[in-house]
């Protein structure tokens, strides 16, 4: 019933939300991420695989813009880092790195795919989720796949838990 913490990490407010059966907000009262606000299953079907990135990362990148509806062709997509660019196309980019993929999935429920690293240089863009299983899109090998939440939530944890998506109202 009242503010418990107040960060600029979404990361760590979403942790502690999880913990507290709570919901996390931004500065203007927007609703970022909430317990129990996910569907039981969710598929986004709107993301393609491009065709003009040199590199995993800049492939996961276009993909999640593509999702935000934001053009931009791969030259573009210049910055090291996944974050940077997010954020140099997105409004509202988010670092969910430290998250489970049962939090992260809110996202997904709320149509916004999320990247997930399966290693330091493999990311994946997940797009669908059920009371078992988990799918992602995999830009380096062009294929989907689907496993077990139980199996997703190992790999994804063995990996760092190294996720992000955007925000958009």
């Amino acid at each position: 019933g009242g503010i418990t913490n107040s960060t600029t990490s979404a990361s760590k407010a979403i942790i502690l939300a999880d913990e507290q059966m709570g919901v996390v907000m931004d500065n203007e009262s927007h609703i970022i991420w909430e317990r129990g606000g996910k569907f039981l299953s969710k598929s986004i079907s709107s993301v393609s695989y491009p065709n003009d990135t040199p590199t995993n990362a800049k492939a996961c990148a276009k993909m999640i813009l593509e999702a935000a509806q934001v053009t931009v062709s791969g030259d573009e997509l210049k910055e090291k880092s996944i974050m940077s660019m997010l954020r140099k196309h997105l409004e509202h980019p988010v670092n969910l790195s430290g998250c489970t993929l049962d939090e992260v999935l809110y996202f997904v429920s709320s149509e916004k795919p999320v990247i997930g690293m399966l290693s330091a240089n493999h990311g994946v863009l997940i797009t669908g989720y059920t009371t078992s299983q988990v799918t992602w899109m995999d830009p380096s090998t062009r294929t989907s796949k689907t496993v077990s939440l139980a199996t997703g939530e190992r790999m994804f944890k063995e990996a760092g838990y190294q996720f992000y998506s955007y925000i958009s109202y």
